[in-house]
């Protein structure tokens, strides 16, 4: 797998007023937690529910997700164990 990192990797806001960090269109999220799921839910830039989805924490933590996303879709999580990273993605 090839990385195209486009910003620095941070926590994921726990609050409704979520990121687009820096306009990403994708983003690599890392599950930290090591016990419970996380949701994940992505709002318009005004706030309105696009979509939630519960990702699985293993037991070993340090799973990877992708989300794709508007550059004006902000992101954010249920919960503080969740590291977040802008990157970018070609298909070849």
């Amino acid at each position: 797998m090839i990385l195209n990192l486009k910003g620095a990797e941070a926590n994921l806001p726990t609050t409704a007023n979520g990121t687009n960090f820096s306009a990403a269109t994708c983003i690599k999220i890392n599950v930290t937690a090591t016990t419970g799921d996380v949701v994940i839910t992505l709002n318009t830039e005004g706030d309105v529910l696009i979509g939630s989805t519960t990702l699985v924490a293993p037991s070993a933590g340090g799973t990877s997700y992708f989300v794709e996303k508007s550059h004006t879709d902000k992101i954010v999580s249920d919960t503080g164990s969740v590291k977040a990273t802008p990157v970018g993605f070609t298909i070849s």
